[in-house]
């Protein structure tokens, strides 16, 4: 028989930083048109550009009514200063930053998020961890590193 699974015990650890729609909307174009003016050179009209894909944005993209809210967790969306930016250093390059710049800020935010979950002072450690993640991957993850820098025993169940 085979045997069932439960998952339980969901806690929420918010982002360190929202912003709302129009907010969104207003970083995302900048960010748009900044990579354009970048990668276009001089003579780029780029507050022309700004307005066009702000449109477009709000035709095409969520409404407030679906996406009220953002949670990130990178300074970066909460301004437009592109020289200290640390993912989208896009007067550097209309790219912005590479994979390996984006895995290394997605490991250290998400190596942060589960040392807050299980606190080194914490008694036991849980008897199951599972660890999902839809925007990156490295290895080994956040989880495996928690096991091994704790100590924990390790197992894996299928």
């Amino acid at each position: 028989m085979p045997k069932q699974s439960v998952i339980g015990d969901f806690r929420i650890l918010r982002p360190r930083f929202t912003g709302d729609h129009p907010a969104s909307v207003q970083w995302l174009a900048a960010a748009h048109a900044r990579s354009e003016a970048t990668a276009r050179g001089p003579g780029f009209d780029e507050g022309a550009f700004f307005r066009s894909i702000e449109r477009h944005i709000r035709r095409f993209g969520c409404g407030p009514a679906s996406l009220a809210f953002r949670g990130f967790e990178l300074e970066d969306f909460m301004h437009t200063d592109w020289e200290r930016m640390r993912i989208f250093t896009l007067a550097a390059d209309p790219h912005g930053a590479g994979m390996s710049a984006r895995m290394e800020a997605f490991s250290e935010i998400v190596d942060a998020k589960l040392e807050a979950f299980y606190p080194a002072e914490a008694d036991a450690p849980p008897d199951e961890l599972i660890h999902v993640s839809c925007t990156g991957y490295v290895a080994p993850s956040a989880a495996q590193k928690l096991v091994v820098k704790r100590g924990w025993q390790q197992r894996v169940g299928v």
